[in-house]
């Protein structure tokens, strides 16, 4: 497969960084974009079914008509009960609907053998490697893209990088449906959050001793990486500030989310610091031209 090379940027602005206390998270998420179409993909070992089953006794489901919304149960008079999720809840794999599990697993597909971990029972697969430097691979139907190359943070003024730093080549850490690279840069932890159809990513700032490079008059922190697209794919920003990824027909297929910036991460207080994308955005770039939302 032939790559095309991307940059990517998330940027927030030095102000709301001064307001808030530490711990403190800068991310966004990336998702499959709701109505693409998912085709065959290698079932994993992990695939497991969820027992909750909206309250209703999984053994009386008839997984025939599942989609990738909804689940049926038969009634003791013959009759179904349909219970309809607004979220996606299945994935499809060979034409048969199977409960979405995000955890990451030991990748023992049997391919893309680089990467060590694997969450494949997802609308799209993840491939993690067990180094940060391995970066990440996103697979669907559509095609592969390559995530989290080059990783590197830097200061921005006027529009120009000061004191950039490359990230440190750390090992990964898996929990769940979690994966953390400690340390990746000065007490920032980069992590990734797997659920539904989505990917997050959060840079979590642990205290304030990144702050020590900030140059003066400093406007924007940037966390920047690169990705590979296929090369006959293409990116567009839409009117919601958001990265988009088609495909070579022109469809939608991935989205990356306008970052958020919070307060207080992975603790019961943790509040968002912001919703305004003129003071955390995200950036693309290909061949010096740049995206901004």
């Amino acid at each position: 497969m032939n790559y095309n090379a991307t940059s990517i940027r998330r940027r927030t602005s030095l102000l709301i960084i001064a307001l808030g206390d530490f711990a403190m998270s800068f991310g966004q998420s990336k998702s499959l974009l709701a109505g693409t179409e998912v085709g065959a993909q290698l079932k994993s070992a992990a695939v497991k079914e969820n027992t909750w089953a909206y309250g209703k006794d999984p053994a009386k489901e008839d997984v025939s008509k599942r989609d990738f919304n909804s689940k049926h149960f038969k009634n003791d008079d013959g009759t179904y009960t349909g219970v309809f999720s607004a979220g996606i809840i299945h994935y499809e794999d060979g034409g048969k609907y199977y409960d979405i599990d995000a955890n990451i697993q030991p990748n023992l597909l049997g391919n893309h053998a680089a990467y060590s971990y694997v969450n494949s029972t997802n609308l799209m697969k993840s491939y993690f490697a067990n180094h940060s430097s391995g970066g990440l691979l996103s697979v669907s139907t559509e095609g592969e893209v390559k995530e989290f190359l080059n990783t590197r943070f830097y200061w921005e003024k006027n529009g120009t990088a000061f004191n950039s730093i490359s990230s440190t080549d750390v090992a990964s850490t898996v929990d769940g449906n979690k994966i953390t690279y400690k340390n990746l840069y000065p007490a920032v932890d980069a992590q990734y959050t797997l659920s539904a159809g989505r990917r997050e990513l959060n840079y979590i700032i642990n205290d304030a001793s990144i702050l020590s490079s900030v140059p003066s008059g400093a406007d924007y922190m940037v966390f920047a990486e690169d990705i590979q697209i296929d090369a006959n794919w293409s990116y567009e920003l839409s009117q919601e500030g958001t990265v988009i990824l088609k495909d070579i027909s022109g469809r939608m297929v991935y989205e990356y989310e306008s970052p958020v910036v919070g307060d207080g991460f992975g603790a019961a207080n943790y509040r968002p610091l912001l919703a305004d994308n003129n003071i955390a955005d995200i950036q693309a770039q290909r061949n010096g031209n740049t995206l901004r939302s």
